[in-house]
């Protein structure tokens, strides 16, 4: 792993998660203090200014609450405010309430009770300046320890460290090398690594392995796709399944690049019906996903678990002309005698054609240009991926890359629940990824993806030369045993109904 990546990725993922905790709510302070306790505490405290330093963190005791702000006692003789409008995000937990929409705080005392411990951060400072055009604005200043007083409070922010989960892999698929890897929000809380050990449903984060598949059965960025409610009723059981969109909306018939953009779930359950889950299941094996897939529809939707350095491994033959990788983490071990006691050589097999990643690689650049993966977005960058969204909002995902970057993050609780109403992968997920690779974009030079023969391009998609640009279709309204749908009711929510 490489240093610097590693960093941008822990401090990429620590704080998209910080960011969602404040959108789900404020969970209550750490402890509420005794004088006793409060005494121990404060008596303990070896405070100083540069605590503070480059946005760490620091316990304080609640000391007074009004209305407009809260008083604390950071120790040896410092104290601290937080003006209400900086704990404005601090309401009530309600996961049914998305906390974009969520009214702010507008009262402390609702948030806060004197002798709470809490966590704090430095508030910038702002500041009026005259620009260039000789108009006064407001300047964000950064916290400098060297100004703070005794006599005068610290401006301060309310901060809890989160509940939720999360992981990112990284890793460059010419050599499989694994030059990031983060495993949860702080290594000294769980030593569980998530980016290798967790198994959950990717969710819609699957589908690219659908639609490759689909490239190779005569389909193509054009092909017509519908978009409508969808039943299926296994032959062998009687059972019913339902799948529907996130949305619980339907946009009838669609070009297949636009279906894939928006994420439509009753879309890729037709392409995938249609060209034969068996053959799904036989290209996620060709890309390297190790889970063993039933025979089953829903798997088109990302119902079996992988773990989230799996899965970035199987975009790696998107990002690299179609060659599949192995991970390296560790690349060789030596004795202090130099003897090689290890050693993992690069590892590639053609997963798909060249011309298939490469079809691919156009399709999801349009999912971060024009679809649900806006978030991800890069300028300058040529960025490809896909977002993915568990039923429940309990999983988020992205996966992105370039030519020379693939990049997965997840986020999701350690024992199952709602991440909150709509946290999906392009809200949760997707700005990780792009505060990661921000920094560490300028560790490569800017590449798009490499033309192979046998392509051609139409309106920034690309097709198979040897292939019509409409290709086929997936517009059945039936069901697998050929009965005729009633569109008139379906909604239930993704994979309600599995068997």
């Amino acid at each position: 792993m490489v240093p610097a990546q590693q960093a941008a990725a822990g401090q990429a993922l620590r704080r998209g998660l910080e960011e969602l905790d404040k959108r789900q709510g404020w969970r209550g302070p750490l402890e509420h203090l005794d004088a006793e306790k409060q005494r121990a505490f404060l008596e303990a405290s070896a405070f100083t200014p540069l605590d503070l330093a480059g946005g760490a963190w620091v316990k304080a005791v609640v000391t007074a609450v009004d209305a407009k702000e809260a008083r604390v006692n950071l120790g040896k003789g410092y104290t601290g405010v937080i003006p209400v409008a900086n704990m404005s995000w601090a309401r009530k937990p309600n996961p049914k309430v998305a906390g974009i929409y969520a009214p702010a705080i507008k009262d402390a005392k609702l948030v806060l009770s004197p002798d709470d411990l809490i966590w704090v951060s430095a508030a910038p400072r702002k500041t009026a300046v005259t620009n260039a055009k000789g108009r006064k604005e407001q300047q964000t200043v950064p916290f400098d320890a060297a100004e703070v007083k005794k006599n005068a409070p610290v401006p301060l922010l309310l901060q809890q460290e989160p509940a939720v989960q999360g992981a990112l892999a990284s890793l460059e698929p010419q050599s499989g090398d694994v030059v990031a890897l983060i495993g949860g929000y702080q290594f000294g809380d769980s030593h569980f690594n998530r980016a290798t050990q967790a198994r959950r449903q990717p969710g819609s984060s699957f589908k690219p392995v659908v639609y490759s598949t689909a490239m190779d059965f005569g389909f193509t960025p054009s092909s017509i796709v519908l978009d409508a409610p969808f039943v299926y009723v296994n032959p062998y059981t009687n059972e019913v399944w339902r799948p529907s969109n996130y949305e619980h909306n339907y946009k009838g018939e669609l070009p297949l690049h636009q279906a894939l953009a928006l994420s439509r779930n009753t879309s890729t359950v037709r392409v995938a019906q249609q060209v034969g889950i068996a053959n799904v299941i036989q290209r996620a094996k060709a890309l390297g996903l190790e889970p063993s897939f039933p025979q089953e529809l829903s798997v088109s939707l990302g119902a079996v678990a992988v773990s989230p350095l799996n899965l970035t491994q199987a975009y790696a033959a998107f990002a690299n002309q179609g060659l599949g990788v192995r991970p390296r983490i560790i690349t060789s071990i030596t004795d202090a005698r130099g003897r090689e006691l290890y050693r993992q050589d690069e590892e590639h097999w053609q997963a798909v054609s060249p011309q298939n990643a490469y079809i691919m690689a156009t399709l999801l650049k349009n999912v971060v240009n024009a679809g649900t993966g806006a978030r991800a977005r890069i300028e300058g960058r040529f960025i490809a991926g896909k977002t993915g969204t568990t039923n429940d909002e309990h999983d988020a995902w992205f996966v992105g890359f370039t030519p020379y970057l693939v990049t997965g993050v997840y986020v999701g609780y350690d024992q199952l629940q709602s991440l909150g109403r709509l946290e999906q992968g392009g809200r949760t997920a997707a700005p990780i990824f792009r505060y990661y690779r921000s920094v560490v974009e300028e560790l490569y030079e800017p590449k798009d993806f490499t033309m192979p023969e046998g392509i051609v391009m139409s309106g920034g998609f690309a097709y198979r030369a040897d292939m019509p640009l409409q290709g086929a279709s997936a517009t059945d309204a039936g069901t697998q045993d050929g009965t005729v749908v009633d569109t008139s009711e379906g909604g239930e929510d993704l994979m309600r109904q599995m068997f």
